[in-house]
């Protein structure tokens, strides 16, 4: 098959090759680096996307109406191009890469098609005539921002790159003849490093060289590099930027690196008069060297190591032309380059990026002295499009087998940073954002998160703290964790405004929603089944329930939500993601936006102040508030509190896990506290004062319940499974496998429903305390009126013999007395099987009983008359799925 699978692809490449020489219609030109900022191509919408150029060398125009377009050689047929699409004789059409799958008509009519283009991966662009036979085709080669690769002459087979004039401006030509502008060969060899980066002990030398050639020999071209105290961090390539020629003499070769350090290099031919330049600079190599990062300080009087004990991130930027961090001032992405490595607990380099950034926020930005960022692989660079890393592995945090992120966010904790957010009345954790999301995810809270993994980064080789490497909300969160396309997604985040995916119909659909909601009595159960449809109620329960219990002084102007719509309908309602949960648990630094902001403030204290919010962004209390006029939703929402204030809310459990962060940043902290000023016992007397308003908390929640939402209780209510291992026990959509005795308020609804095991079948429910009907008791889910102790219990029957999966077996006795239990002698086991044969002998080996049919077992008798009790033999033969199973044994008979 691989011998046959090899032919088709050798067959392919000769024809793509034969069909592009003869063909009518050719790619002429094409960038995936069409960046926004001076030179760049700009679309119809204000936009830079991917785009390509298709040419026409004939002497006569070319109808290419019904055309097709794609990047993937296995959808030739992705994007067709419409009727009366023309190229004039020796003329030009170009055509955005967009995704936008639109054409827009006008005098310059432009053709956005329904897919964009990846350089990095590489991406082929593809072109097929009516009947769906490739005309030409390319394989999209590397190229910087703002570069094109072009054909010279136009339609030829010479491939060259367009590179940037004096002033800076794309030197591409979309639409436009190939000739009269500067075109290169090709790019210089990215430099070699002799040394790999990563963690030394002590200091090291370093050679740079690359791969030559005759034509290189020539040129002369010469490594640059930044690092090693001369402009750490700087891109060697970047305009403005002085930096070291490797083999000037005013400067030590090799390089000697004695301290932590990013170097990086690149290979040019500029500054070489009288050679002629047709050669661009190469791309940039980035390494970093940590040199002996060992501190020791001392604790309490004990030394401590505080080496890197946790991943390590190097990020570098150039300061000389950026002036001050990507970004930081506006939240913006600025289109400049950034290197990013990414090195694990063990120390092994695990990503290499480059990319863009931006703020998270304006209070974690740099470059404030302690700040985050929003670094995102950027494939118009020409080195990456995604950071291709599983992060978030740490088994001391959920877990997630997400390997594709677009984004890596680096957080200094926000609000809570430390020690830069600490005041008399403000104690910061660096921890608080981080502990809210993975508590949700640990303990399966209905709504969604932001996985962490605690990281050190470097900043242009310089220590800058304990950070967090947080997961990021946007449409690939969406599309991993529910199976999506990115298309299917409706999106919206407030935080300060509106944004996100599909975000016109996004705001149309949920403004809908919210006027149903809010308009509507929703003590109807018509109406309420309705919103239902549209909106995971059990998340905005849970939603509610954390952020009263976190007392979230920023909900819900922070909040994040989505659904998932495609085709065939709603495939995820409406539900929450947490977002910005950094001043919770007694660190709130604007009191003024609750009268209350100690462990004690009530619990429905949210739902008072924002509850008739008129804006639908804001209105989720609003939409609460409504919804508990509903009795089934009020019982829904009271029972949840019920079963978290036992679990998940429990003071011991939360503050355990707030430990857990304490132990696993502890030795590290030292370090950082010692870089910003301060020291850990300072640090860990936050962390323990975050941990006592929980606990405080903790101690208010049962009586502020009742007073919010006139319920009795708690009341114990008992649940048992009979047998046990037979099935579970949902009580309010909470399982229960064994017996089991919680906690619940009065005066609510309960929901109790019998989830039978694979080999079993519901039979009935056993009350105590209270009554059900004759024919609620054979019902597999039932609802009653709870207000007080009592109990229930599900009583399961194994299903037939016959009817059952797993191993074939038979019991060790049976009891053939009439009484409905055990009465007949059948081989386990054997729903799957095609084939049985049972037979039955007694002790001097006279057959009994046998049978092919699985569905009829020895009964006891022979000839019409009961058999003595006593030990019988067996011998059974079974084929199940082609596999034969044949076993002999003892079973004892009684009565």
């Amino acid at each position: 098959m691989l011998i046959k699978l090899n032919k088709i692809i050798v067959y392919l490449l000769i024809f793509l090759a034969t069909t592009s020489a003869f063909s009518q219609v050719k790619i002429n030109e094409y960038s995936c680096a069409n960046v926004s900022g001076t030179g760049a191509f700009v679309d119809a919408f204000g936009n830079t996307p991917d785009w390509f150029e298709l040419y026409n060398p004939s002497t006569f125009s070319r109808n290419i109406s019904g055309f097709y377009l794609s990047n993937d050689v296995r959808e030739i047929g992705k994007w067709q191009l419409p009727v009366g699409t023309i190229i004039p004789p020796q003329g030009f059409l170009v055509i955005y890469a967009s995704g936008k799958d639109t054409v827009i008509q006008g005098a310059n009519v432009q053709y956005h098609a329904n897919f964009e283009l990846t350089q990095t991966k590489p991406d082929l662009i593809i072109v097929a005539n009516n009947s769906g036979v490739i005309v030409d085709s390319v394989t999209i080669r590397k190229h910087q921002h703002n570069h094109a690769w072009g054909r010279v002459p136009n339609g030829s087979t010479a491939w060259r790159v367009f590179a940037k004039d004096a002033s800076g401006n794309a030197t591409a030509t979309p639409g436009a003849t190939n000739g009269g502008v500067k075109a290169f060969i090709d790019y210089l060899p990215t430099p070699k490093f002799d040394v790999n980066g990563g963690f030394f002990q002590g200091p090291l030398q370093l050679n740079l060289s690359y791969a030559t050639n005759s034509l290189l020999t020539l040129l002369q071209p010469q490594i640059y590099y930044t690092g090693a105290g001369y402009f750490d961090g700087a891109d060697p390539s970047a305009a403005g930027t002085t930096k070291k020629r490797l083999f000037d003499l005013a400067f030590p070769f090799p390089i000697p690196i004695d301290s932590t350090t990013v170097i990086r290099a690149f290979l040019d031919t500029s500054t070489i008069s009288g050679l002629p330049n047709s050669y661009l600079p190469s791309f940039v190599e980035t390494k970093t060297f940590f040199i002996n990062n060992t501190k020791v300080f001392t604790s309490n009087g004990l030394p401590i190591n505080t080496d890197v004990n946790m991943s390590v991130i190097s990020l570098s930027y150039d300061t000389l032309s950026v002036g001050s961090f990507p970004g930081a001032s506006t939240g913006v992405a600025n289109k400049y380059m950034l290197s990013l490595e990414y090195f694990d607990k063990s120390k092994n380099l695990k990503l290499k990026s480059i990319g863009a950034a931006s703020a998270p926020s304006t209070d974690d930005a740099l470059p404030n002295s302690l700040g985050g960022i929003n670094f995102f692989a950027e494939d118009e660079y020409g080195y990456n499009y995604t950071n291709n890393l599983s992060i978030f592995n740490d088994p001391n945090f959920p877990t997630s087998n997400r390997e594709n992120q677009t984004y890596i966010t680096l957080r200094a904790a926000g609000s809570d940073k430390f020690p830069l957010q600490f005041t008399p009345t403000s104690f910061p954790s660096h921890i608080r954002d981080a502990v809210a999301h993975t508590y949700a995810l640990k303990n399966e809270l209905n709504v969604d998160a932001s996985r962490y993994q605690p990281c050190v980064l470097f900043l242009n080789g310089k220590y800058w703290g304990v950070y967090e490497i947080r997961e990021r909300f946007d449409e690939e969160y969406v599309s991993h964790y529910y199976n999506t396309k990115k298309e299917n997604i409706q999106l919206l985040i407030k935080d300060g405004a509106l944004q996100g995916y599909n975000l016109n119909q996004a705001t149309k659909d949920w403004g809908y929603l919210y006027q149903l909601v809010t308009t509507n009595n929703m003590s109807n159960d018509t109406l309420y089944n309705k919103v239902d449809s549209l909106l995971d109620v059990s998340s905005l329960i849970d939603l509610v329930l954390y952020t009263n219990f976190l007392a979230n002084g920023e909900f819900p102007s922070k909040a994040a939500w989505f659904r998932v719509v495609d085709t065939s309908g709603i495939k995820v309602k409406w539900r929450y993601h947490l977002n910005d949960l950094d001043d919770i648990l007694g660190l709130n630094k604007n009191p003024s936006t609750f009268p209350n902001i100690n462990p004690d403030l009530t619990y429905c204290q949210h739902e008072f102040i924002y509850g008739n919010a008129s804006d639908s962004s804001l209105a989720h209390l609003k939409i609460f508030k409504s919804l508990m006029a509903n009795q089934r939703f009020k019982s829904k929402y009271v029972n949840r509190y019920s079963y978290l204030q036992t679990t998940s809310f429990k003071c011991q459990s939360f503050s355990q896990y707030i430990t857990t962060f304490q132990n696993t940043l502890k030795n590290q902290m030292i370090q950082h506290c010692y870089r910003w000023g301060t020291n850990d016992t300072i640090w860990n007397l936050c962390v323990d004062t975050m941990k006592y308003w929980v606990n405080q908390r903790c101690n208010n929640l049962t009586d502020d319940i009742k007073n919010c939402y006139n319920v009795t209780g708690p009341y114990r209510f008992c649940v048992e499974v009979e047998p046990e291992g037979s099935g579970a026990l949902e009580l309010n959509d909470v399982p229960f496998y064994t017996e089991n005795t919680v906690n619940y308020f009065g005066n609510v609804n309960f929901t109790a429903v019998a989830r039978p095991g694979e080999n079993y079948y519901f039979d009935h429910w056993e009350p105590k305390d209270f009554s059900l009907s004759a024919s609620q008791a054979k019902t597999d889910s039932i609802n009653w009126f709870f207000q007080n102790i009592s109990c229930l219990k599900a009583v399961f029957k194994l299903k037939e013999a016959y009817l059952l999966t797993g191993d074939p077996s038979v019991p060790t006795g049976f009891s053939p007395n009439g009484d409905g239990n055990n009465d007949v002698l059948n081989v386990y086991g054997t729903l799957k099987a095609s084939d049985l044969k049972l037979e039955i002998y007694n002790r001097w080996g006279e057959k009994l009983f046998a049978t092919t049919d699985k569905s009829k077992g020895w009964d006891g008798t022979y000839n019409g008359a009961e058999v003595p009790v006593g030990v019988y033999a067996y011998i059974y033969r079974v084929s199940i799925e082609g596999k034969i199973i044949q076993k002999s044994g003892s079973v004892t008979l009684i009565r």
